[in-house]
């Protein structure tokens, strides 16, 4: 038990300062600063790890196809695919939430995170307490050509996310 207790305290010596970032945002729970310094002021964030299988897909994603576009580039080939990195936000700030995992890329959100992604990501952060932690993962915007020729390219969005999760700070 002795070993499990340092083990925790050390894990949140670690994250803890992840938490400062998210602190200022609305609809946060108020958080002392004093006590969570962040070295040099930097931004530390939480990074889950996949094994590049990208098996997650966004779902909504239909709504911000111009977004997706821009993130994306224009590609002659029609299954041009673009890496990047992904940050997952819990949409507490509307009324009507239904507790959804918003997923941004370069601060643009693009869509969310599937519902049974959505319910294990907001019951992990609760059980170690990151609800405030900055967390991003890799993903890759694929570009799918439209068979009938008529609407042009469709973005989908994949997120490489292994279950159960596996994180870093960064």
């Amino acid at each position: 038990m002795g070993i499990w207790k340092k083990f925790v305290q050390f894990l949140k010596w670690l994250i803890l300062p992840v938490i400062l970032d998210r602190a200022t945002r609305p609809g946060a729970a108020p958080i002392n600063a004093d006590l969570l310094p962040v070295p040099g002021g930097e931004t530390r964030f939480l990074f889950l790890h996949g094994k590049g299988e990208f098996r997650h897909e966004i779902v909504r994603t239909s709504h911000y196809q111009p977004e997706l576009k821009t993130i994306a580039g224009n590609g002659d080939g029609p299954r041009r695919k673009h890496e990047c990195i992904a940050t997952l936000d819990l949409d507490e700030d509307h009324a009507n939430s239904r507790g959804d995992v918003v997923v941004t890329i370069d601060d643009i959100v693009i869509g969310s995170c599937p519902r049974t992604l959505t319910t294990q990501f907001r019951e992990w952060l609760k059980r170690w307490h990151l609800s405030h932690a900055m967390v991003k993962c890799s993903a890759v915007i694929v570009m799918v050509a439209d068979r009938s020729g008529t609407n042009g390219p469709n973005y989908r969005v994949k997120i490489d996310i292994e279950l159960p999760f596996r994180m870093t700070v960064e």
